[in-house]
């Protein structure tokens, strides 16, 4: 019976390790990001993009970030988004990949994302996401990469 508990009590400790929070370094900025997917219109109209630059894409720590769509490509426009939370999803504490999840607080700004970190640092070396965004009766959906 002691033997069964303390079994119990190590895969508990263990579990807890591994749902760990991840904190990112605040102010990365990424030096290169593009995006590419297809905006549903009101109208039933479907534009379709890919490779438009994302002009700007920050990670403040783990708490905000910010996304700059280059509206000249299309078509999402200029969206500064905050409310950022992460979670560690691999390789225990070494903060080698992380998960974020991001949302707009009107609902309108759904990005879900694999970042990718160094293990001694921590800081984020590459992102990959999906990204789903509602504006003026369109819906965008695609998919957004970046390196930091």
């Amino acid at each position: 019976m002691r033997a069964l508990l303390v079994v119990l009590l190590l895969g508990l400790g263990l579990r807890t390790a591994h749902a760990a929070s991840c904190s990112l370094p605040s102010g990365a900025s990424a030096t290169s990001a593009t995006y590419g997917g297809k905006s549903y219109g009101a109208d039933g109209t479907v534009t379709k993009v890919s490779n438009c630059a994302l002009t700007g894409l920050t990670r403040n720590g783990d708490t905000a970030a910010t996304f700059l769509f280059d509206d000249r490509c299309g078509p999402l426009p200029i969206i500064v988004a905050s409310g950022f939370a992460t979670r560690l999803t691999k390789n225990g504490s070494a903060l080698a990949e992380c998960s974020a999840w991001q949302a707009e607080s009107d609902g309108s700004i759904t990005v879900a994302s694999v970042i990718k970190t160094d293990r001694t640092t921590g800081a984020p070396t590459s992102e990959k996401g999906t990204i789903t965004a509602g504006f003026s009766g369109k819906v965008f959906v695609g998919k957004f990469s970046a390196k930091y």
